[in-house]
């Protein structure tokens, strides 16, 4: 349930202030919907370090190792899914 009012939440706040260049009465806003897209990653960012941080002070896992595991773990997921496209592909 928790995952999918997450998703829900981030599905209608993007499509309600994104505008969807692919449509062709919206081409001419590609740099509001670059420039709106950047300030969504710099938002979800932020909240995730908050977040990450918030969840290593209440189990007392200091900051540092915090940060490196979700750093280790957005380095690797890229890399997961290449992966996996991959093999299902059959190469």
């Amino acid at each position: 349930f928790f995952f999918c009012c997450l998703f829900l939440f981030l599905s209608y706040s993007l499509a309600f202030t994104i505008y969807d260049c692919r449509k062709p009465k919206f081409k001419k806003f590609f740099i509001v919907t670059f420039f709106m897209s950047i300030v969504w990653v710099a938002i979800y960012s932020y909240l995730m370090v908050w977040w990450a941080t918030l969840v290593g002070n209440a189990a007392g896992i200091n900051d540092y190792i915090m940060g490196l595991t979700f750093l280790a773990a957005g380095t690797s997921v890229p890399d997961l899914l290449t992966s996996v496209i991959v093999a299902r592909q059959g190469k």
